[in-house]
């Protein structure tokens, strides 16, 4: 089976196959192509030295020797990326497409860690009750998740560890990480200081389960590690010095990308604050304390030729641009005495991989829709034509749909019938007791205090009191009509529960390492981009 073509950027409906687009065939002379366009780009060359060896001493840290990253010269290098959560199938496709790629045209495949959001770290479950009915279940790896990026988070303590790996093996003992966490040494020993932090342990965790997929030869990259590296320097303070001209282009991007996507949902990238009166610029990049606070970053230009760099509401720094231009990487060391970092926000960071790092960038389909916002800037500012790139995604559910679709769940159906019975018991008491003289006396009251209730000649008060006496004779009735009330919440707890289960079974963001690893192996088979393979 080959790769799947993702004709439009929306979930397929087909599982356990891989989607691309453009289509296979097009990656390796699209990526060719891509050469020819940024090998221009002034600083190019050794910006990616720079990035590639910052990538391979973090892989090297955080895997060990045992699996040392590729070295020496790189024809081409193909980079995707993610925030460290754990990654469902969807994500995982990217990364099979970069190593597929690389491993076809003898280049190397990047993976960006995005430890510098903020997420949500825990992994849902999908755990089996005694009745074998599906359900969620969520499992912490944190024990607190502090609203900071991930980067300022800790790793997990010991206990904790043990405790998450427990519960996620037990759950799923035939799955990829029940096979492979028990054997990894990282994981059962007490010495955890590989680990920085909580995005160091949950790209770790992953790579050894890519490894057992055959994606050992993945390097990686952390934005924060990203980040303190000189052609990130240059390339941030280029546009701090030409922060109005910046802006403005991306503002145009912004607008001409919503434009393009009129009548759509998903609502457009925010534009930028440009404030060129008072000499306030909003610039695409975060300013973060030393304790993760985040704000948007901010020039100031209107002060004496100055640069102020700083917050909406407070400069930080005030610099001589031609002593900015001249040290960029002292802007970062200047920031950070002050107890701040500078981290790029989506579209700066694609943008700087794709001009000075990748030959081939892949996106999942949420940052597809984003990216011609990038291919505008590309255009207008740096006035080249944007590089191609990619996009991959994969659904994986427990359910394997090769099952006829379930029947639609009746809990609609059921809560309308319980309604009635609670309004209208009368209709569901069974005939023997119909016919006794109590439920007949009472039957015979209510049709009574209905009439008395809604005619509309009898003053407001006599209404209300008949209205009154009506409810306590139909919760009388109503006793009489338990048994279908019983039988029809059972069927009720019984339809949540299938449907519940249907949902779980449906769910396409459960982590890759839940899935058997011959069943990722085999989807990671249908992708080539080398019809001889």
């Amino acid at each position: 089976m080959s790769a799947g073509i993702l004709r439009e950027f929306s979930l397929p409906e087909h599982t356990d196959i891989v989607f691309l687009h453009p289509e296979p065939p097009g990656w390796p002379p699209l990526l060719a192509r891509n050469r020819q366009i940024v090998e221009s780009i002034p600083g190019r060359s050794k910006s990616r030295q720079e990035l590639l060896a910052a990538a391979r001493s973090y892989t090297e840290r955080l895997l060990g020797s045992a699996r040392p990253p590729p070295a020496g010269h790189i024809d081409f290098c193909a980079v995707t990326g993610h925030q460290a959560i754990w990654h469902h199938c969807g994500i995982l496709a990217k990364d099979f497409a970069v190593q597929k790629l690389a491993r076809t045209t003898g280049g190397l495949a990047l993976h960006l860690v995005l430890d510098h959001d903020i997420r949500d770290t825990a992994m849902v479950l999908p755990p089996t009750d005694r009745d074998r009915g599906l359900r969620f279940e969520r499992v912490q790896i944190e024990s607190e998740q502090m609203p900071v990026p991930l980067e300022f988070r800790p790793p997990p303590p010991k206990n904790t560890l043990e405790t998450f790996i427990q519960a996620v093996t037990k759950t799923t003992p035939a799955s990829l990480c029940g096979q492979t966490w028990p054997k990894c040494d990282p994981l059962q020993s007490t010495d955890l200081s590989r680990f920085a932090n909580i995005a160091d342990f949950i790209t770790y965790c992953q790579a050894t389960l890519k490894d057992a997929l055959g994606l050992g030869s993945i390097v990686y990259l952390p934005v924060s590690n990203l980040s303190r590296t000189d052609a990130f320097a240059a390339f941030l303070c280029s546009i701090i010095l030409d922060a109005e001209a910046f802006a403005a282009a991306y503002n145009n991007a912004i607008d001409k990308h919503a434009a393009a996507r009129r009548g759509t949902r998903r609502p457009p990238i925010r534009k930028l604050t440009l404030d060129t009166h008072g000499g306030l610029i909003e610039l695409p990049f975060w300013v973060v304390s030393t304790d993760g606070r985040r704000s948007s970053l901010h020039v100031r230009t209107a002060n004496a030729g100055r640069v102020g760099i700083g917050t909406v509401s407070t400069e930080l720094a005030n610099l001589d641009p031609a002593w900015l231009s001249k040290n960029p990487s002292r802007l970062a060391n200047t920031l950070h005495k002050l107890g701040h970092f500078l981290r790029p926000k989506a579209v700066p960071l694609t943008l700087f991989v794709r001009l000075f790092l990748a030959d081939w960038f892949v996106h999942g389909l949420g940052g597809a829709t984003y990216e011609p916002v990038t291919d505008n800037i590309i255009r207008e500012y740096y006035h080249i034509e944007p590089p191609a790139f990619g996009v991959a995604t994969c659904t994986m559910t427990l359910n394997t749909r090769n099952q006829p679709p379930s029947p639609k769940s009746p809990v609609a159906q059921l809560t309308r019938r319980l309604r009635d019975i609670r309004h209208n018991p009368e209709k569901y008491i069974d005939r023997p007791t119909l016919k006794t003289a109590a439920v007949a006396s009472l039957i015979g009251s209510k049709r009574q205090l209905v009439a008395k209730a809604t005619d509309r000649s009898l003053p407001g008060d006599a209404r209300s009191s008949a209205y009154a006496s009506l409810v306590a004779v139909n919760e009388r009735l109503f006793e009489y009509a338990r048994t279908a009330a019983d039988r029809t919440e059972r069927q009720m707890a019984l339809s949540h529960k299938n449907a519940l289960s249907k949902k779980v079974a449906d769910y396409r963001e459960f982590f890759f390492g839940l899935f058997p690893q011959q069943r990722l192996a085999k989807t990671a088979a249908s992708l080539t981009f080398d019809e001889s393979e």
